[in-house]
Formats: structure tokens, sequence, C-alpha cells
């Protein structure tokens, strides 16, 4: 899932700390699942990196609760 998440923005905030965007899905930002997080990190890569992965572990948890509450009979 990570190789579908694109960086949207990135921000130095100062102090270690970075402002993140990430959007998945595409292209149109009216369209795409985004969030934008601030992480701790030591430069611009390990900031994508640590707020990449903790995307990814979001999207995974909102898949894994949606099929689970979703009716049986319309999982497949």
């Amino acid at each position: 899932m990570s190789k579908q998440i694109s960086i949207g923005e990135v921000k130095d905030l100062g102090g270690g700390k970075f402002s993140v965007r990430l959007n998945l899905g595409t292209a149109n930002p009216d369209t795409a699942l985004s969030q934008t997080q601030t992480v701790s990190a030591d430069g611009y890569d390990a900031a994508v990196q640590i707020a990449k992965e903790s995307f990814s572990r979001w999207l995974k948890k909102a898949a894994e609760y949606a099929v689970k509450t979703m009716p049986s009979r319309t999982r497949n």
C-alpha cells in the first residue's frame, strides 16, 4: 500500500519537526484521501518515511474496520 502513497508537501517547522502531507489515490486533490502529520525526525527523508509508515498503518486499520463492520452479504 505504501507504494501508492504520494508526498503532497513537506514543511520544515524547525527544531527537528516536519509537517508532511500524504495522498492516496488520484492526482486530483479533491478525490484523493489525504492526511497531514507533524513528525519529529532527523531530516526530510526520515520525516517522510515516518509519516508514510504511520499513514500505512492507519489505512490498514481503517480497511480492516470497514471489512469487519460491512454486512456479510456484501463481503467478497
